[in-house]
């Protein structure tokens, strides 16, 4: 049964919440360095080092097994470079990507990293984010964001010379993520130990260089304000039950970084977020 969007409706999302909150309690009380020593076998399972060829989503309910993850593989990119999916001319990215260096920077540093295969998923945050920005130019037409999702991951994997690995189902029918991750490591896959990671969107920090940074913590604050809207746990999230940005760092020199870099995402937030470290 579905009602009001969410795979059976709010006693789905109760059940969910009351599963998890036992671990975001440890968290919040404990801090997840705690949590991971006391279980670091099982931990060190979401952090082993795997040869990462596909780029996924963020999106929590998404597998990330030996994948890096973005915001619909950088589609909400797009967004702020103001980019027509539907004209980019993916069989010729040097002309297409000439004027959004943003995407270029994006594209090339994937390339780099061996980063050759794409996937989508259906109902995408990222995705209705930029459908609602494509159906607002009035001479675009109009789009779906199933449609952006799998159209951007589709030209993605041409730019990058490799597959499009198809259009995933995900469940449940809403957001349960706890906690968005700041990963430093690639391949980090918190699905491997969730007795030790809350269920969580992942960002791969390494991912985003030089001038895209800023836009890695753009997406820390899009995970929190999806998990914050209707399609998340809304107003469950307090001051006393706060979401998770952790840093998944493997430095303490890392460690340093993406606190810098999140902690002033966090205080948009009026004490919603907690901003936690974890060195592994």
């Amino acid at each position: 049964m579905v009602e009001n969007g969410h795979k059976n409706g709010s006693a789905d999302m109760n059940t969910m919440w009351e599963t998890h909150s036992p671990l975001a309690e440890q968290v919040k009380t404990n801090g997840i360095q705690k949590v991971f020593d006391e279980k670091r076998a099982r931990g060190e399972q979401a952090l082993k080092p795997r040869q990462s060829k596909t780029i996924t989503c963020m999106d929590g309910r998404t597998e990330k097994k030996a994948k890096v993850a973005a915001a619909e593989s950088g589609l909400y990119l797009l967004v702020e470079s103001k980019v027509n999916i539907r004209t980019l001319d993916a069989e010729h990215p040097g002309d297409a990507l000439r004027n959004f260096p943003a995407i270029r920077k994006f594209v090339s540093d994937l390339q780099d990293a061996g980063i050759k295969n794409t996937e989508s998923h259906k109902s995408c945050g990222a995705g209705d984010l930029y459908a609602q920005f494509f159906n607002e130019q009035k001479t675009w037409g109009t789009m779906t964001g199933d449609e952006a999702a799998k159209l951007w991951a589709q030209k993605l994997a041409i730019m990058l010379g490799g597959d499009y690995r198809g259009h995933k189902s995900v469940e449940p029918g809403f957001h349960p993520e706890r906690a968005a991750y700041y990963s430093f490591a690639d391949a980090f896959d918190p699905g491997s130990a969730p007795d030790v990671f809350l269920p969580g969107y992942v960002i791969s920090r390494n991912r985003f260089k030089d001038g895209n940074v800023s836009h890695a913590a753009k997406e820390m604050a899009l995970a929190a304000t999806i998990s914050f809207g209707g399609h998340g746990y809304g107003a469950r999230f307090t001051k006393e039950n706060p979401f998770f940005f952790i840093v998944i760092a493997k430095t303490q020199e890392e460690a340093a970084v993406g606190r810098r870099e999140l902690e002033p995402i966090v205080a948009q937030f009026g004490g919603r977020v907690q901003l936690q470290v974890l060195i592994a």
